[in-house]
């Protein structure tokens, strides 16, 4: 993995929160991925290793309307 950005730091993900499932928008409406710029990682994306990209990204409007949470 390349240097961090000034002022960021590496950090484990249970450092960040408390992981559950049952937070994913609507996947039968486009309007919460279509174009969508915020990553959401599923549980197959979290591995031992770094995370460095999601496969999917939802919209602004994908996270207002579920229970999903920005870390």
């Amino acid at each position: 993995m390349s240097e961090l950005p000034n002022g960021w730091a590496k950090v484990a993900l249970e450092e960040l929160g408390t992981w559950g499932s049952g937070g994913t928008p609507k996947r039968t409406d486009s309007r919460f991925y279509s174009g969508g710029t915020i990553p959401w990682l599923v549980i197959g994306d979290l591995t031992d290793g770094v995370v460095t990209h999601a496969r999917t990204y939802i919209t602004e409007e994908g996270l207002l309307n579920s229970s999903a949470k920005l870390f």
